[in-house]
């Protein structure tokens, strides 16, 4: 049905003359999805490329892994994201989908979620609430189960600094199935877990340098199991430092 609906919305939606096309680069001291790190708490490096149609708009995101985030001795994360938005008054509707592919990955990785979200906002604050669903998929499957799924829920804030290059974003998510669409719920079967993050960015011209902390509230068996080589808790609470360049 959501399929349905978003190919009916792409072919009925209106798209600008002119596409906006947006990219950028970043190095990240540590690559962190929905809390948990994919780059075993090691420095990465992400890439994102933009096209914007006005409501219909496609998005291509990549990043290098490492530990537990290779999915099956994957080297690299490639997403692809495609989707409509709707002005509702002050606010937005957004309907999506992401795939999120593992390259050279030995097993099946590859994970299709389903993406809604509402955003609004007045000056300098918008605040935004969304819902994220990867139904019963190989790539979630685990030690006792040969597919698994995923529920995410989240709610977010960003606020620009009147008159300063200062910018700051909070973030709170809750998964129900497998956290991080992988790991940790493949190796507890099935959870539920918390994931926050709290950042700031400061951009002059289409340079960002930007520094967070985030964490979950995976149990400490989780936490154990999810542990680096080296001993690094890769889904408890760290500070990131980040530095790009955009356009």
């Amino acid at each position: 049905m959501i399929r349905v609906a978003l190919l009916l919305a792409l072919v009925a939606a209106p798209v600008q003359a002119a596409p906006i096309v947006s990219g950028e680069a970043m190095v990240v001291s540590d690559y962190r999805f929905r809390g948990i790190s994919r780059s075993d708490a090691k420095p990465a490096a992400t890439a994102r490329l933009g096209v914007d149609l006005g409501i219909v708009y496609a998005e291509a995101f990549a990043a290098s892994l490492s530990g537990w985030g290779r999915f099956g001795g994957a080297e690299a994360e490639v997403d692809i994201s495609a989707g409509v938005r709707q002005s509702l008054g002050l606010a937005s509707l957004d309907l999506g989908v992401t795939l999120y592919n593992f390259i050279d990955a030995d097993a099946p990785a590859s994970v299709a979620e389903a993406q809604a979200k509402i955003s609004g906002g007045i000056g300098p604050l918008r605040l935004t609430a969304g819902t994220a669903w990867a139904p019963p998929q190989r790539g979630l499957a685990s030690a006792t189960s040969r597919r698994g799924s995923n529920l995410y829920t989240w709610g977010a804030a960003h606020a620009d600094i009147i008159g300063t290059p200062l910018a700051l974003d909070a973030r709170i998510g809750h998964s129900r199935g497998r956290p991080g669409l992988g790991g940790a719920g493949a190796l507890l079967g099935s959870a539920r877990a918390w994931d926050w993050r709290l950042g700031a960015t400061y951009a002059t011209g289409p340079f960002s340098i930007g520094a967070a902390v985030t964490g979950t509230d995976l149990s400490e068996r989780a936490d154990a199991l999810l542990r680096t080589p080296r001993g690094s808790r890769i889904a408890g609470t760290g500070v990131l430092v980040s530095v790009g360049a955009g356009f």
